[in-house]
């Protein structure tokens, strides 16, 4: 895929990061971690954007993707906890679990320490595994919201849920080609697909944002 192309399409992660800072002072707190994390997306797409096309680096995702795994994950479960789809103790179990995946694919996936192999070793691994735990909960939070019987267009949560679970379940299936060593052609397939994908993602997240209810003192009924 053309390079330009993949970073357009990487940059529509803004739409629902404008419309999230929009909307900051006047949504609910419990989703504020949802709202950090189109920007902590933003972000890493514009560093990783940049240092490939300006500066020529084709590295620069390495470090810049393992770091955005952890803080994906981290205000995913952050979102999960306000959500009550987990308890506190489920929550600190989780992000120990994670932090222990990460280091042990560092620790064996080369001779440097900790620190050098985070910025020369992609912890596919680790994504592939993260991923599943998002994927999982996301389910168990639609569901939820379906046994709710609330209003499912304007339902936050649902939609949330939704773009999630398209866009975890089709990265741990493009990911394990990769860790497969599936044939070189279908993991680019993969890969191209998902930049694809990506963006109809974001764009179920733009929707999710518009749909989270207001705290009390900005609400007009």
């Amino acid at each position: 895929m053309n390079g330009l192309l993949s970073f357009i399409l990487s940059m529509v992660c803004v739409v629902p990061l404008l419309v999230g800072l929009a909307k900051w002072r006047t949504v609910k707190k419990e989703y504020y971690p949802f709202i950090i994390l189109m920007l902590a997306a933003f972000l890493t797409e514009l560093i990783v954007g940049i240092g490939k096309h300006k500066f020529n680096n084709q590295e620069i995702y390495i470090p810049v993707y393992n770091l955005y795994f952890l803080e994906e994950y981290i205000l995913y479960l952050m979102l999960f906890k306000n959500c009550t789809i987990i308890n506190k103790k489920v929550f600190v179990s989780l992000i120990i679990l994670g932090g222990i995946i990460q280091i042990l694919e560092l620790c064996f996936a080369g001779k440097d320490n900790f620190l050098e192999m985070f910025w020369k070793h992609f912890s596919i691994y680790t994504e592939i595994i993260l991923s599943l735990i998002i994927f999982f909960l996301s389910v168990k939070q639609l569901s939820m919201q379906i046994f709710k019987n609330a209003p499912f267009i304007t339902n936050a949560e649902n939609f949330i849920a939704i773009g999630t679970l398209l866009m975890k379940g089709y990265s741990i299936l493009a990911f394990s080609f990769v860790a497969l060593r599936v044939s070189h052609l279908s993991s680019v397939l993969a890969y191209s697909i998902f930049q694809f994908l990506n963006p109809v993602c974001y764009l179920i997240f733009t929707w999710a944002i518009l749909c989270i209810p207001h705290r009390k003192k900005y609400q007009i009924l």
